[in-house]
């Protein structure tokens, strides 16, 4: 039989998601997935960029929900600035 030496492409998928408990019993998600094919060799460095995309985006989208849907009062800030939402 002979051997098939074809590179391989591998699909690499990667996913991320928060809830925010806004208030008592309202919790809002937020989620991203992407995927993306890669030879092997690319697989780790591939691996990695998708799943700093995916949590950008989810960190993105809570601060903008943050911005535009609760009122000032309701912001809550940590010492370092940020919501914990």
């Amino acid at each position: 039989m002979e051997k098939n030496n074809a590179i391989k492409i591998l699909e690499v998928c990667r996913s991320f998601s928060r809830t925010a408990q806004v208030k008592a019993f309202e919790p809002r998600n937020f989620f991203c997935s992407v995927k993306e094919e890669c030879e092997p060799t690319d697989l780790e460095a591939t691996s990695k960029r998708l799943i700093h995309f995916c949590k950008m985006t989810v960190e993105k989208e809570v601060e903008e929900y943050i911005n535009n849907h609760l009122p000032e009062s309701e912001k809550v800030i940590n010492a370092d600035g940020e919501s914990p939402l």
